[in-house]
C-alpha cells in the first residue's frame, strides 16, 4: 500500500500522462480536506500526442444516435478537455469536478465561454440523469425512436425529432467551445 506522499512522488516523477490526468478527478473521503495529487509540470509533445490518441479512442461522433457521455461535445469530452487544459496551464486542481476545473482555468478562459461550458455540461447531466431514471439503465445512449427517449420527450414536452436535434445542437456547440480550450486542437485559443 502506498502513502499519499509516495503516490504524489510517483505522479510527479514517473506517472504516464494519462495517469496524471486520471488522478485529477480524485476525491478525498474527508470533505474538509483537499487532495490535490497532481503537481504542475509541462506537457511534452509526445504526451499531447498520447492524449489526442486516448481522446480519439474514447469519443464517438454523433450520427443516428448520440451518447450524451461519449459523443464529441459530451460529458466525457468536456471533462477530458478541461483536465488537459489544466495540465497544459500547469495549474493545481484543488478539488475534483468540472466547476473546480473551470475555476482553476478562470484566468485562461473567457468568463462567458466558461459559463456556457458549465451551462451546457449541466444540461447534458440533466438529460443523462433523466435517461437513467426513465430507462432504469445506466447507458447514456440516446436513440430518437427508443421508448426511454420518448418518455423524456413527454417529460420535457418535446417531440423526439425536435429534442434530438436540440441535443445534437447542444453537443456541437459544446464541441466548438471545447476546441478553443483544447491544447490538442488546431483551434486552441487559451489566454496566456
Amino acid at each position: 500500500m502506498l502513502t499519499i506522499d509516495e503516490l504524489k512522488t510517483y505522479l510527479q516523477d514517473k506517472a504516464q500522462v494519462w495517469e496524471r490526468q486520471a488522478y485529477m478527478s480524485n476525491r478525498s473521503l474527508n470533505e474538509d480536506e483537499s487532495l490535490a495529487l497532481v503537481t504542475p509540470r509541462p506537457l511534452s509533445d509526445e504526451q499531447k500526442t498520447e492524449l489526442t490518441s486516448i481522446q480519439s479512442k474514447l469519443l464517438t461522433p454523433v450520427k443516428d444516435s448520440l451518447n450524451i457521455k461519449k459523443s464529441h461535445g459530451g460529458l466525457l469530452h468536456t471533462e477530458l478537455t478541461l483536465q488537459i487544459a489544466t495540465l497544459e496551464a500547469q495549474a493545481t486542481l484543488p478539488r475534483a469536478g468540472v466547476d473546480s476545473l473551470l475555476e482553476t482555468l478562470k484566468d485562461k478562459i473567457d468568463a462567458d465561454v466558461s459559463l456556457q461550458i458549465r451551462k451546457n455540461y449541466l444540461s447534458m447531466r440533466t438529460y443523462q440523469q433523466l435517461l437513467i431514471l426513465v430507462s432504469g439503465n445506466p447507458s447514456s445512449l440516446i436513440e430518437e425512436s427508443s421508448p426511454a427517449f420518448e418518455k423524456i420527450c413527454l417529460i420535457t414536452r418535446n417531440t423526439p425529432k425536435v429534442l434530438f436535434q436540440e441535443l445534437c445542437s447542444l453537443l456541437r456547440h459544446q464541441e466548438n467551445l471545447l476546441n478553443k480550450l483544447d491544447p490538442l486542437s488546431p483551434s486552441f485559443k487559451i489566454r496566456e
